[in-house]
């Protein structure tokens, strides 16, 4: 949610960026390929740290950047459940509060390619 000032009196505004879109640029920042992000979790390589890392950055991006449900959200990234992307969030939140520097970084840099989109 974006609050934009007009004189005094706030006017907020909701900005959402479709979930591919987020997808697409935790894939670009992460060089994690965009399947492995939407593979279900019984197939092969799902499981993989660096992708999991950068799959968990996409579901808490998009609950960020989207106002799709945890649900829609978690069926858009291999068809996971809404609990799972709120444990992605809470994952990345903390690994982001200890100052984990690949969270960090990988959190940082797409959320910023997002708010240029």
């Amino acid at each position: 949610m974006t609050t934009i000032y007009f004189s005094l009196k706030p006017f907020t505004m909701e900005i959402s960026v479709p979930i591919p879109v987020i997808q697409k640029i935790v894939s670009e920042v992460s060089s994690v390929p965009i399947e492995d992000l939407l593979r279900g979790s019984y197939e092969l390589n799902a499981r993989k740290g660096e992708t999991n890392t950068a799959r968990q950055i996409s579901m808490a991006l998009s609950k960020k950047y989207t106002v799709h449900s945890l649900a829609t959200i978690g069926d858009m990234h291999g068809g996971r459940d809404h609990a799972t992307v709120l444990h992605a969030t809470k994952t990345v939140n903390n690994m982001i509060e200890t100052k984990h520097s690949l969270y960090l970084d990988l959190y940082f840099d797409s959320s910023r390619k997002i708010c240029l989109w």
